[in-house]
């Protein structure tokens, strides 16, 4: 088994053109080999950016790409909850959060 890894910070281009940071890790080796899109801002009810509206419309595009996904949603809590340096930070939906994160590596990820 070959498991050397790139870490790395890229710019992808998001709607309207925006610049989104995000962090990419792939393997060394050679593929073809899966891959996985995390977007762990598993959303807050009180969260306007992605709005409500803007999550149900990314759950649809999932679906219709047949893809495997799961969204929570958080009452009471707002953007960038997950953050622990930030005042929206809500530890009891963050852990929850990152429970149902390694749940599902576990069930779908897991060899």
């Amino acid at each position: 088994m070959y498991d050397a890894t790139l870490a790395e910070t890229v710019t992808i281009r998001g709607d309207g053109g925006d610049e989104i940071e995000a962090y990419l890790a792939r393997p060394m080796s050679q593929g073809p080999l899966g891959g996985v899109v995390v977007i762990h801002r598993l959303f807050g009810a009180d969260d306007q950016y992605p709005s409500p509206d803007q999550v149900n419309e990314l759950e649809e595009e999932l679906k219709a790409q047949g893809k495997t996904y799961e969204f929570h949603s958080y009452e009471g809590a707002g953007h960038a909850f997950f953050s622990v340096n930030r005042t929206a930070y809500r530890p009891e939906a963050a852990v929850d959060g990152w429970e149902k994160i390694f749940t599902w590596f576990g069930r779908y990820l897991a060899s």
